[in-house]
């Protein structure tokens, strides 16, 4: 693939720094659970995030969900359910 200055638009511009401040962001937020709480409990809200992530595109993009998938989504969500307990 050859990127030249054709292929950037402002949209697309645009659509990356958004991206990169929310990423940005999403690291900041990261920095102040792991400061309020631990780095335990910074790993299961990401797993958290992780499981939203793949239902919204399950959901919204209609995204084929495969049972590999779907065993990984009950293990992810029996696992915070179980942190929760503790």
């Amino acid at each position: 693939l050859i990127i030249t200055e054709e292929t950037f638009s402002f949209g697309s511009l645009l659509t990356l720094f958004i991206s990169c401040i929310c990423a940005g962001l999403l690291n900041i937020s990261g920095y102040f659970v792991i400061g309020r709480f631990s780095a335990l409990t910074y790993q299961v809200v990401n797993h958290l995030k992780t499981i939203m992530v793949i239902i919204i595109g399950v959901v919204v993009f209609r995204e084929s969900i495969t049972i590999v998938k779907l065993i990984g989504i009950i293990i992810a969500i029996a696992g915070v359910a179980g942190y929760s307990q503790i």
